[in-house]
C-alpha cells in the first residue's frame, strides 16, 4: 500500500503541469537568469580591475619620472665665503 502511494505520489509529479515541477521549472529558470547576469557582471568587474591595473601601472610611471626629476634634487649648498670675504 504504502509503496503504491509513493509511486503515486511520483507519478502525479512527473506528470505534465503539475504545479510542484512547475514551480521547480520556474525556479530553475530564474536561477538560470540570475546565473547569466552574475557571468555578465563578472566579465563587467574583471574589465574595470584590468583598466585599474593599467592606470596603476601609469601612476606608478609619474611616479618614478617625478622622483627621478632634476627639480626636486636638492640644490647644493653655497661654497663658504673664503676668509676674510664678506658674507652675502
Amino acid at each position: 500500500m504504502r509503496r503504491r502511494l509513493i509511486i503515486a505520489a511520483l507519478a502525479l509529479l512527473a506528470a505534465p503541469g503539475c504545479a510542484i515541477t512547475n514551480r521547480i521549472d520556474q525556479t530553475n529558470r530564474k536561477i538560470d537568469t540570475t546565473n547569466s547576469q552574475l557571468v555578465i557582471a563578472n566579465q563587467q568587474l574583471a574589465a574595470a580591475l584590468q583598466r585599474i591595473d593599467e592606470a596603476n601601472r601609469r601612476l606608478d610611471v609619474v611616479d618614478q619620472a617625478i622622483l627621478q626629476s632634476p627639480l626636486l634634487r636638492p640644490k647644493p649648498a653655497p661654497a663658504a665665503p673664503a676668509p676674510g670675504q664678506p658674507t652675502p
